[in-house]
């Protein structure tokens, strides 16, 4: 899925750059989680409707790492 629709998010192929990925479910939605490789980008893609929403958070690791848990569980 993220093969799909990373290169929109961050301008170039995302095969290869997927570090982590997650599945959750919240109130009957569906999120799919993943990290790429540093600069350490966030994306979480959701649907609702007919349509696809995509969030994304870029950052180095010394300022995604001090909220890393506050991203993750955004879903939560």
């Amino acid at each position: 899925m993220i093969n799909a629709f990373g290169p929109e998010m961050i301008g170039e192929n995302v095969e290869g750059k997927v570090l982590s990925s997650n599945v959750a479910e919240h109130e009957g939605r569906t999120y799919y989680q993943f990290e790429l490789e540093p600069p350490h980008i966030f994306i979480t893609a959701t649907a609702a409707g007919n349509r696809l929403y995509l969030f994304g958070v870029t950052g180095s690791g010394m300022t995604i790492y001090p909220v890393l848990s506050r991203l993750t569980s955004l879903n939560s």
